[in-house]
């Protein structure tokens, strides 16, 4: 199918798992398992559907016509998407069922998230150097005794051959059953802590959905989180433009090989460590709002910089790659390698700063908020966060993808001449893993600059909050003390003799 009919296909999945959020959310409150407390049973549910709708998203039967491909991977898409809220949002909110102590909750969460960061990237890594490298030879209808014998068939790149995808769908699913099931176990026996009998949540779905729906109408009449919206936007839709465009630019516009381009997602976690190092450190010394900005700049730039210099010819097409390009067999110049996995490194912890400072400019913006109204609402700007975090990645990859067709990017490289697009094709795909994909975060630095909680106005929130709350607390107790001397002179009235 044409990039744009993929990127719509993302856009509706995507879309659908933001509405789906707190409906699933309400699941989880509401359903409780004696043995196993509210939030396990939505995950056992999960597990095997996660997988199948997996495989089958990526084994299409290739004889049906476009129409019907595109159900077919929109059902099972959207069905992978709920599979997957199923077990990412009860997992998540285990952290308060099974730990009791501010730290083994700190603890919990930062494994979660350490392993998110190893083990996706190399199981991407490890599945797309043993299973989807291999490349497919087929022959060149368009070859004639006046065209190279080379020339005699197309070489088919691994990581866009069909036959592929089955097995290391397979892989993934499997891999992904064993990250759902061995979390579990480890955090019910290993940890020895046991989700205690909470009460069921009388809150219907429709009630749920309604005030998911409310609570982000009241997040967007406060003006100091629209900042922080439009910084969420940036990031997801250069993340999506990224993951739409990523294999194709690294096939196509570096020339490299897929064991090469394997290996590229493991700059992710050396990212999240640069990040740690570097950039968290400096919301300490400096307020959170620049080192946001730094950091949203850095991620943009990073995605602009590289391939730039190679469309403007500072990186020669033929100088640091190999000369040849009739076969993708070979696995592409390590210097181009090198170079994309620092960047990517370097970049990638832009992004992990600037999420990460995003998410903690939101405790701010709800200090603001309930000194405002008199009204604490965590989960209305966590919640609307994340529902803006996947709709600007859907947004993402709708821009991916119709900027491909706009390219007039073939749908089937199987009939692309010497199974490479045109050069100018080729060329012109830069311009979309560079300044297409980077301007987002540009766009969200930009937004940064209209955020006005800085230390001095955070401290002095918190000051008057406190003071309010121990006023509160006063009065709360000269109410006690008055009630008691109430009641107590009461009795007193009530066994004095009566006299006539």
């Amino acid at each position: 199918m044409s990039g744009s009919v993929a990127g719509a296909l993302t856009f509706i999945a995507l879309g659908f798992d933001a509405f789906i959020d707190p409906i699933v959310g309400a699941l989880s409150d509401s359903i409780y398992v004696p043995r196993l407390g509210r939030r396990h049973l939505p995950i056992f549910i999960a597990i095997a559907p996660l997988c199948i709708t997996l495989y089958y998203t990526y084994h299409v039967p290739p004889h049906w016509e476009h129409d019907s491909q595109f159900i077919w991977g929109l059902a099972f898409l959207v069905s992978h998407r709920l599979c997957l809220a199923l077990y990412s949002i009860p997992f998540t909110a285990l952290a308060s069922e099974l730990a009791t102590t501010y730290n083994d909750r700190t603890v919990i969460m930062g494994l979660y998230q350490a392993t998110g960061f190893i083990c996706g990237p190399a199981t991407i890594a490890l599945g797309m150097y043993f299973l989807l490298s291999k490349p497919k030879v087929v022959p060149n209808r368009d070859w004639h005794p006046g065209m190279p014998p080379n020339l005699k068939v197309i070489t088919i790149p691994g990581p866009v051959n069909p036959e592929n995808y089955p097995l290391f769908t397979l892989f993934v699913s499997c891999v992904s059953a064993l990250g759902i099931i061995g979390p579990l176990f480890a955090l019910r026996y290993t940890w020895g802590v046991k989700p205690p009998k909470a009460k069921r949540d009388p809150t219907t779905l429709g009630q749920a959905v309604k005030r998911f729906l409310k609570d982000i109408c009241k997040a967007l009449t406060f003006r100091r989180f629209l900042p922080v919206v439009g910084a969420t936007f940036g990031l997801g839709i250069t993340m999506g433009v990224s993951e739409t465009a990523t294999v194709l630019g690294g096939l196509f516009f570096w020339n490299l090989g897929a064991r090469w381009l394997a290996w590229i997602p493991m700059a992710w976690p050396l990212g999240a460590l640069l990040c740690f190092v570097l950039w968290i450190p400096l919301t300490r010394k400096m307020d959170k709002k620049p080192v946001a900005i730094f950091c949203l700049l850095l991620w943009g730039t990073e995605r602009m910089v590289l391939p730039a210099l190679k469309l403007f010819g500072y990186i020669q097409w033929n100088g640091w790659e190999r000369e040849s390009q009739d076969t993708h067999d070979h696995d592409g110049d390590f210097t181009i390698f090198l170079l994309n996995f620092v960047s990517l490194a370097i970049g990638g912890s832009g992004c992990i700063g600037a999420f990460m400072t995003v998410l903690s400019m939101l405790s701010d913006v709800t200090d603001a908020f309930e000194l405002k109204t008199g009204r604490r609402y965590e989960g209305i700007f966590y919640s609307s966060r994340m529902f803006f975090v996947k709709v600007s990645g859907a947004a993402g990859h709708l821009i991916g993808g119709v900027a491909l067709s706009v390219l007039k990017f073939p749908s089937d490289l199987s009939d692309a001449r010497r199974h490479m697009p045109p050069p100018d094709v080729r060329l012109h795909l830069g311009w979309l893993v560079g300044p297409l994909c980077g301007i987002g975060a540009i766009v969200g630095a930009m937004s940064m600059l209209f955020y006005s909680l800085d230390r001095d106005a955070v401290h002095d929130i918190k000051a008057e909050l406190d003071s309010s709350q121990e006023m509160a607390a006063f009065l709360s107790d000269d109410g006690n003390e008055v009630g008691e001397a109430g009641e107590g002179g009461d009795a007193a009235i009530e066994a004095a003799p009566q006299t006539p």
